[in-house]
């Protein structure tokens, strides 16, 4: 159970992450519950379960966990799939206070996007991955690693 709470609001999960997910995660429910089509309704499961089934295997993997970039890797196919789903949650009305929140996830989400991008892997791991010198490197010219070719 430990893991499950590590890969999902650890340091590096899903919801740490990416918290506009909970949004994505309430509009799949609306789907499932909702008078939708049967094969939206079986893309919507299949995602879930695609989730779950990764988490799963995460929490059974007896090794120790490292520090990841990311909770489970194996789970960022279906994200993406996953936030089409908050096109439901999108579709009903909310307070002003709700959308407020809902616009911070979303730009805490797309921050942390950002981020992860100018370095996806370091070689140090994360210890020493700092979100000031992500940004400064988001910024940064692009170093040439190969000279044009100048010949005539």
């Amino acid at each position: 159970f430990n893991r499950a709470i590590i890969l999902t609001l650890g340091a590096h999960g899903i919801f740490s992450h990416f918290p506009v997910l909970v949004i994505a995660l309430a509009g799949a429910l609306m789907v499932l519950r909702r008078n939708w089509g049967r094969t939206v309704k079986i893309v919507c499961a299949g995602v879930l379960l695609a989730i779950l089934g990764q988490i799963g295997l995460q929490m059974g993997n007896r090794t120790e966990m490292q520090p990841p970039s990311f909770a489970a890797v194996g789970m960022l196919t279906m994200l993406p799939v996953l936030m089409l789903f908050a096109s439901a949650w999108l579709r009903r009305s909310h307070t002003p206070l709700t959308w407020t929140i809902a616009g911070i996830a979303l730009g805490v989400s797309f921050a942390i996007t950002l981020i992860g991008a100018t370095n996806p892997a370091p070689t140090d791991g994360y210890t020493t991955y700092t979100p000031a010198g992500a940004v400064e490197r988001f910024f940064q010219k692009p170093v040439q690693t190969r000279k044009p070719n100048t010949a005539k």
